[in-house]
């Protein structure tokens, strides 16, 4: 990780194609949480890293208990404590958009695979 100093910003190059601008130590922290998630999830397996009774004590409504219920979650969490403010959040919000595509990309490869699979017998 390498960065570089704009005024009270920094911008951090976390590869090639990835570049955070923050200004905060909590924003340093979420992308810290981000990162880690995210290598996380390219690695996870389809089964739910949430219990049904932890999905119960953080009250996640029945139709948001998926695959990504792990970051929803957080993301809930985090809004509350901001007052729903939409420019805090950003890494938790980005964390959840980026499994939840994930999760329908997969869908969909599997989906095309069992078509190609029964269409080709």
């Amino acid at each position: 990780m390498s960065g570089s100093k704009r005024g009270k910003q920094t911008t951090y190059v976390l590869t090639e194609r990835v570049y955070i601008i923050f200004d905060t130590c909590t924003q340093i922290a979420r992308l810290v949480m981000l990162f880690t998630l995210l290598v996380c999830i390219n690695a996870a397996s389809p089964v739910p890293k949430v219990t049904e009774e932890e999905c119960a004590d953080a009250n996640v409504p029945v139709h948001m208990r998926d695959y990504c219920v792990h970051l929803f979650i957080p993301l809930m969490k985090c809004r509350r404590e901001n007052y729903y403010l939409p420019w805090r959040c950003k890494f938790e919000k980005k964390a959840w958009e980026h499994c939840e595509h994930e999760d329908y990309m997969d869908r969909i490869r599997k989906k095309r695979a069992q078509k190609a699979a029964s269409g080709s017998n």
